[in-house]
């Protein structure tokens, strides 16, 4: 588990990595609100198909929408999605 920080907000984000190194999936979310930004307004639906761990969905959320809608085949992934 890894503490990220999203717009002023810190959070507990569970990776998908087995890799002893920590995950730095501050990087990611950084980029994603950025990106997102551009799109997203306060109250949208999103679709996030082959939501993995959750990470694009956690980046919609903090950029405004108000309801995301998952999908991931990967049993592990969708485990992981399910807890984050």
């Amino acid at each position: 588990m890894e503490k990220i920080k999203i717009l002023n907000k810190e959070i507990d984000f569970i990776g998908l990595s087995n890799n002893p190194r920590p995950n730095n999936y501050q990087l990611v979310f950084d980029d994603f609100v950025k990106l997102y930004q551009n799109y997203i307004k306060s109250d949208d639906w999103c679709l996030d198909i082959g939501a993995n761990c959750g990470d694009s969905s956690l980046a919609m959320w903090f950029c405004g929408a108000s309801k995301i809608i998952c999908f991931e085949p990967i049993s592990k992934a969708f485990d992981t999605l399910q807890d984050n």
